[in-house]
């Protein structure tokens, strides 16, 4: 690391325990934009209880107990929000039921897999052309791009009559989780 210059006379109040030493929030390990010990919005504590913070905000406050019941209360979610999308939520049912015993140890990821339900962007365009024969043609390009926190979006674009938004959802989902498993640093995008 790079040495800081601090001249003589500040150097005192840069020391914990020194003389004329002022304590920052960050030295009190509070946070530093609220100023309290409180979460970022000020809403709950941060070393509070995740299996006390309702999953979904829907009907009453939905909260879980075991890590099968939030697998399951996500599964019933997927197949809400995309039942018409077979591949997809079939994806999603067989990753979350591995992830039940990952939700039991650290119920805080039940969070994250809430978020990977949905991917941050879905592309569709048209590809028209004129094939061999000579006759026009139109097919529906897409490019799903599903998580960006491991890194930048690496991935292609798909288009033909063979694929559709559930295929390359599904598919984008997997990639998460091969990608975080692999230790690639890139985000998902089919």
């Amino acid at each position: 690391p790079r040495a800081t210059f601090i001249p003589r006379r500040l150097a005192a109040s840069y020391r914990p325990g020194a003389r004329g030493y002022q304590a920052s929030a960050y030295d009190a390990g509070k946070n530093l934009v609220t100023g309290n010990d409180s979460g970022l919005h000020g809403n709950m504590k941060s070393t509070g209880n995740w299996r006390n913070k309702p999953l979904f905000r829907r009907d009453g406050d939905a909260r879980f107990k075991t890590g099968k019941e939030a697998s399951d209360m996500l599964l019933s979610e997927a197949v809400r929000r995309d039942g018409h999308e077979t591949e997809f939520v079939t994806s999603v049912a067989t990753s979350l039921s591995h992830l039940g015993c990952v939700f039991d140890r650290s119920p805080r990821y039940a969070w994250i897999a809430k978020q990977l339900l949905e991917p941050e962007r879905v592309h569709t365009f048209r590809v028209a052309y004129i094939d061999d024969v000579g006759v026009q043609r139109t097919n529906r390009g897409y490019r799903i791009q599903y998580n960006s926190a491991l890194g930048s979006y690496e991935g292609s674009l798909h288009f033909g009559h063979h694929v559709n938004s559930s295929v390359l959802k599904s598919i984008g989902f997997d990639t998460v989780f091969s990608n975080a498993v692999a230790g690639f640093g890139q985000g998902a995008a089919v």
